[in-house]
């Protein structure tokens, strides 16, 4: 059973899936090169995985280390397929944290639109 973040980042997915024929053709591709999982969220993790890219939500916390929210953050690791310098960065500001499911839904809008631009994408999947 999926969290309720990971179910956010596959309705992201969808969303996107029907807004852009471009971002819908990218989904399916990599969805049918999966193994037999039916969980999008499963499914993108690992894609990011073989790009060499950790999707992470970290947390934000104030100054009595109570959680404010979670920003969303890539790790390029080194070797990635995006020939990225290995670090980790925020997609967004520290200062706008989001709720968790907000979080995920980013990290999967800007994996799409990350994925949608690789050239060699047959390769890699």
């Amino acid at each position: 059973m999926l969290h309720s973040h990971q179910k956010a980042f596959e309705h992201k997915l969808l969303y996107l899936s029907n807004q852009n024929s471009n971002v819908s053709s990218f989904i399916k591709k990599i969805q049918n090169s999966a193994s037999k999982t039916n969980s999008l969220f499963i499914i993108f993790d690992d894609f990011a995985f073989k790009l060499g890219i950790g999707i992470i939500a970290d947390a934000v916390h104030d100054k009595n280390f109570k959680c404010k929210g979670f920003i969303p953050c890539f790790k390029y690791y080194p070797d990635n397929l995006l020939d990225e310098e290995p670090r980790t960065i925020n997609l967004l500001s520290y200062t706008n944290p989001l709720n968790l499911n907000d979080c995920y839904a980013y990290l999967a809008e800007e994996l799409v639109y990350r994925g949608v631009g690789i050239k060699n994408l047959d390769d890699i999947i």
